[in-house]
């Protein structure tokens, strides 16, 4: 590790060295802060499922343009399910 990297990590080394040590917190940590990570949670969770929900749908329709044309049955196979509409 260079020396820069070195002073920036010494402080926060530190500073979680004095954290581990600490004996009392005397904090307090209310409902609505387990409801709030819950909350965060989910959102997070909702936020990543619709982001996996595009790219899917972007790579599913890329995938599909680019071996639209490598199928030559495609033209009977949109006829017989335009047949079987009707």
């Amino acid at each position: 590790m260079n020396q820069m990297n070195t002073k920036r990590l010494a402080p926060i080394a530190v500073a979680c060295g004095a954290m581990i040590m600490w004996d009392d917190a005397f904090a307090y940590i209310d409902a609505g802060t387990g409801s709030l990570l819950i909350q965060w949670l989910f959102g997070m969770a909702v936020a990543g499922f619709a982001v996996l929900n595009i790219y899917w749908h972007r790579a599913k329709g890329f995938l599909s343009r680019k071996f639209a044309n490598d199928r030559p049955d495609q033209d009977a196979d949109r006829a017989a399910y335009e047949a079987e509409r009707d």
